[in-house]
């Protein structure tokens, strides 16, 4: 999966970083460094699975309190 894919499915699931960060338990700037196709935090076979498995789901946004 690509940066942009990366990023572009999150958007489809009307996630902020931070919201797709929290749901897959890890920090916002992970989600950030991962779209902007940092070398040294590469989007693995897991990561790039469990956003595809949210899309699948369309988990609903969480609400913000």
């Amino acid at each position: 999966m690509t940066p942009t894919e990366y990023r572009s499915l999150r958007l489809s699931l009307g996630l902020s970083q931070e919201s797709l960060a929290g749901r897959l338990e890890i920090s916002r700037t992970s989600v950030n460094r991962r779209e902007c196709g940092d070398a040294k935090y590469p989007i693995t076979k897991e990561s790039s699975l469990a956003l595809q498995m949210l899309h699948k789901l369309k988990v609903e946004p969480k609400e913000e309190d």
